[in-house]
C-alpha cells in the first residue's frame, strides 16, 4: 500500500540502457493499493502514480507529477544516504516542504496549496 505523503523509492530493470539510474524517490498524492499497482489500474485510470514531487529517473526534480511503473522491480522506504540526499534536494528546492523522518513523511503541501488559494 502506497500512503499519500509518505516517501518512496521505486527501482526498475532499466535493462543497462540510456543515461538513466535505475531508481525514483517519489511521494504520491494519494493512497494506492499494491493490487492496484500490479494490476495496471494506476495507469488506466490516472496515466501512472500521481505524485506531490518526485525525483524522476533523469534526476531532475518535478512537482505534481506523475510517474510509471513500467520495468518496476519494487518499492521500498527510503534507507540508503544516496536516498536521503535526494530527498535533501526535494527540500532545498521546494522550501515549503519538510521531511519527518520518523514517520518517513513529506510535510507542509497541504498548507502551501492552501496559501496558493
Amino acid at each position: 500500500m502506497l500512503k499519500k505523503g509518505q516517501v518512496y523509492k521505486a527501482i526498475y530493470d532499466l535493462g543497462g540502457g540510456g543515461n538513466y539510474r535505475n531508481f525514483m524517490i517519489f511521494s504520491p498524492s494519494m493512497d494506492a493499493s499494491s493490487r492496484s499497482i500490479q494490476q495496471g489500474r494506476l495507469a488506466f485510470e490516472w496515466g501512472g502514480c500521481p505524485c506531490l514531487v518526485a525525483v524522476i529517473l533523469n534526476g531532475d526534480i518535478e512537482l505534481n507529477t506523475t510517474i510509471g511503473f513500467s520495468r518496476l522491480v519494487k518499492i521500498e522506504r527510503p534507507h540508503t544516504a544516496e536516498d536521503y540526499r535526494e530527498i535533501d534536494r526535494i527540500l532545498e528546492i521546494y522550501g515549503f516542504l519538510k521531511y519527518n523522518k520518523e514517520f518517513n513523511r513529506l510535510e507542509g503541501y497541504e498548507e502551501h496549496v492552501k496559501k496558493k488559494s
